[in-house]
């Protein structure tokens, strides 16, 4: 069984790699309990909000490693950020298994209405460092997985499964692609 004390500085770890607490939602919502809380963060470095769960940890399902999911989007996409983590959250509980990096997540239709963005891809952060990804304890063992949800489209989403995630990664470095964009265009 995971144990809150096993994770004594996510609160730090989250602080400060995604920035500043900004509100909390509880787990407690519309008459139920989803499961999770929804923590929102805002970095004054660059105008963005992450939206992280807080709790799915201590749900027991297969994983390498209890983990805990982010979405990341320009500050004013933050509502956006918010459906994603929560969707993604809700089918892995549903589902009562996990997701590992190169995750890819696809629906048929827009999963945000007006958009382009069909999917996600779980993948460590592009936007914090290797050193946000895993927590550790005090021996430095990886005791928490934190996996980035990227928004993708259809024709991203397809091309990775066809090739792979790192090779999504390389076309939109080579076309700057702005991931943290919902309205971005597709870049294959």
């Amino acid at each position: 069984m995971t144990s809150a004390s096993q994770f004594p500085n996510l609160l730090e770890h989250n602080s400060e790699h995604l920035g500043k607490f900004r509100y909390a939602e509880p787990a407690e919502i519309e008459g139920r309990n989803r499961g999770y809380d929804l923590i929102f963060y805002d970095n004054d470095e660059h105008p963005v909000t992450s939206v992280i769960t807080n709790g799915l940890r201590f749900h027991e399902m297969p994983s390498l490693l209890p983990e805990e999911l982010v979405c990341t989007l320009n500050t004013g996409q933050e509502g956006f950020s918010h459906y994603i983590v929560g969707i993604i959250a809700d089918l892995i509980l549903r589902n009562q298994r996990g997701i590992e990096y190169d995750s890819i997540l696809v629906n048929d239709t827009p999963l945000i209405t007006e958009t382009k963005i069909h999917g996600v891809l779980g993948y460590p952060s592009p936007f914090f460092g290797d050193e946000f990804d895993l927590l550790r304890n005090s021996d430095g063992k990886p005791v928490l997985q934190l996996i980035t949800l990227l928004p993708i489209t259809r024709q991203e989403a397809e091309f990775a499964d066809e090739n792979s995630p790192d090779e999504l990664w390389e076309i939109w470095a080579e076309n700057r692609t702005d991931l943290l964009d919902i309205n971005r265009g597709s870049a294959v």
